[in-house]
C-alpha cells in the first residue's frame, strides 16, 4: 500500500504522526514531503503527488487539503475543515516561525489576507462543486475530544457519513496510544480493501 501523509500548517514532512505511520506500516510506502505554504500551490502539489496513492492522511490544515483529494481513501485527523476561519482566528495574520525544520531551511512563513482568501476559495469551490457521495464514502474523520484548535466535529457530522466519524481522548496533537487505538485499525481496514481490490 502507498500512503501519502499531509502535515499541518507551519510543520514539515518529518513529524511525529508520520513516524508512527512508518513504524506500524514499515512494509508499505509512506511519502511525507514538506507541503508548500501557499494554499493553491499546496493543494495542487498534494493532488498531483497523491495521484497513485491508496491512502492520504492529513492532520489539521493538512486534513483540509486532504478532504478535497478525489478517488482515494482519506483519513482526516483533527481537520481544519473551515481552514480560512481557523487560520485567521487561531494562527493569525502575520509572520510565523515553522515548528519543524524544513528541507529548504526556511524559518518563517506569512499568513496574510490573500492566504485566507485562497483557503476560502478552495473550501467554497469544493463544497459547491465537488462534494458528493464518493467523497463521503471514502473519507474517515478522527477528532480529539479536547482539541481547542480545530474542533470541527459538528461540521464533519453534518457533511460526511456518521459511521466514518471517530473520537478519542486527545487534544490537537495525537499520542501513540491514540494512534494505535483509533487510527491503526482504520488504516488496517483500508489496507485490506486495497489489497482485496
Amino acid at each position: 500500500m502507498k500512503i501519502f501523509y499531509v502535515h499541518g500548517i507551519g510543520s514539515s514532512g518529518g513529524g511525529n504522526t508520520v513516524e508512527m505511520i512508518k513504524k506500524y506500516f514499515n512494509d508499505d510506502i509512506v511519502i511525507s514531503p514538506d507541503i508548500p505554504v501557499d494554499p493553491i500551490e499546496a493543494y495542487d502539489f498534494i493532488k498531483r503527488s497523491a495521484g497513485d496513492c491508496d491512502l492520504v492522511i492529513g492532520t489539521s490544515l493538512g486534513g483540509f487539503y486532504t478532504m478535497m483529494i478525489p478517488g482515494v481513501y482519506k483519513i482526516l485527523i483533527d481537520p481544519a475543515i473551515n481552514a480560512d476561519e481557523t487560520v485567521e482566528n487561531v494562527i493569525g495574520i502575520g509572520e510565523h516561525e515553522f515548528l519543524r525544520k524544513r528541507e529548504n531551511n526556511e524559518k518563517t512563513y506569512v499568513v496574510d489576507k490573500n492566504f485566507i482568501n485562497k483557503l476560502r476559495e478552495l473550501k467554497d469551490n469544493f463544497f459547491t462543486n465537488y462534494f458528493d457521495y464518493e467523497y463521503k464514502n471514502e473519507t474517515y474523520g478522527i477528532f480529539g475530544r479536547y482539541d481547542t484548535v480545530t474542533d470541527e466535529r459538528d461540521t464533519f457530522l453534518n457533511k460526511w457519513r456518521k459511521y466514518r466519524f471517530y473520537e478519542d481522548d486527545f487534544g490537537h496533537r495525537m499520542t501513540e496510544d491514540v494512534f494505535t487505538r483509533t487510527v491503526l485499525p482504520i488504516i488496517k481496514e483500508i489496507k485490506k480493501r486495497v489489497e482485496y481490490n
